[in-house]
């Protein structure tokens, strides 16, 4: 027996002593994304809604792994404007954080948070080629990227610095439809002045507003063009040289008031019309009856002549009733 040990043996591969070895492949997974779940909503509130509730049971597991919270009410508690308004910030951080990661790295590790209002200015940080920079922008103390500016010294909180938003992100298309219904479907200028009111600065705002209302179905509805109707060829009574009221065309206006004694009356204007040369030949009548047409008209062809066509709607007064 030969105890050589850099003697190489080869094993067959149908030896029956030899263990089978199977390999399974494996797919590591990505990192959880929240924005990719948040695609899913269509509705700015019902995302705030559904991020608290997640909120709300993060803290409640987080107590009970501390021991300091134990057992569990079956009772719902609505949500409060408090985990509503955490919700919010937490979506806009998630957002802030995908669009702005490299300005977000650089204000952090430059520690530019709002200054105090003895300090002249802030110092920016970030690049001149970046899409913020003109913004002067700063991290709050709960990690909100805001847009700084010369009105520190300002009462109001919220349009002194206000949040600045992505471009291109589904939360600030959510954002801008809820607000757009918030003001009842009004134009680009009524919705953006809403959104920048409410401490929201969007990066092209301007644009995205106005491509959001050309494409609401209920502001392409109401703003549409009205249809136009291309009016049919003139008649040919209109278009025939002839004397005045050869054709012509009458119709009744009023009424009008007229004291007889101590009566109160009625009393109507009967207009005629050339359908030529659009003359116009005025007549009274006591009424709408057909005896009352037929006096203004014989008034009428005692001044004017015959006439050969005379045009009318479809009133009753001008039928002449024939009786047996």
């Amino acid at each position: 027996m030969n105890d050589d040990p850099s003697e190489h043996h080869e094993l067959e591969d149908d030896d029956p002593e030899v263990k089978r070895v199977a390999s399974c492949a494996t797919q590591t997974h990505e990192p959880f994304n929240v924005l990719e779940r948040l695609n899913c909503f269509s509705d700015w509130f019902r995302m705030k809604r559904a991020i608290a509730v997640c909120l709300r049971l993060q803290r409640m597991y987080k107590k009970n792994a501390d021991g300091t919270h134990k057992g569990r009410s079956q009772e719902y508690i609505p949500l409060t404007v408090q985990e509503l308004k955490e919700a919010e910030n937490e979506i806009i951080r998630q957002a802030q954080a995908h669009a702005f990661h490299e300005e977000i790295k650089m204000l952090k590790g430059a520690g530019n948070h709002e200054s105090s209002p003895q300090t002249n200015r802030r110092e920016t940080t970030v690049k001149k080629t970046s899409k913020l920079y003109k913004l002067d922008p700063f991290i709050d103390e709960g990690g909100i990227v805001r847009v700084g500016g010369r009105i520190r010294m300002s009462t109001h909180q919220v349009a002194r610095h206000p949040t600045i938003l992505p471009k291109d992100a589904h939360v600030t298309d959510l954002l801008i439809c809820y607000y757009h219904k918030r003001v009842p479907h009004q134009g680009r200028g009524i919705t953006l002045n809403e959104i920048r009111a409410s401490g929201y600065w969007i990066l092209g705002g301007s644009s995205l507003v106005a491509r959001h209302v050309s494409k609401c179905v209920v502001c392409r509805r109401v703003r549409s063009d009205t249809q136009g109707q291309k009016m049919a060829d003139l008649p040919q009574d209109r278009l025939e040289p002839s004397p005045p009221f050869t054709y012509a065309a009458v119709d009744f206006f009023g009424p009008f008031y007229i004291k007889e004694g101590r009566k109160e009356l009625k009393r109507y204007g009967v207009l005629f019309t050339c359908m030529v040369s659009r003359a116009v030949h005025l007549e009274t009548a006591n009424s709408l009856d057909t005896t009352s047409f037929l006096s203004a008209y014989r008034r009428f062809i005692g001044r004017r002549a015959r006439v050969r066509q005379l045009r009318a709607d479809q009133g009753t007064n001008f039928w002449v009733q024939k009786t047996s």
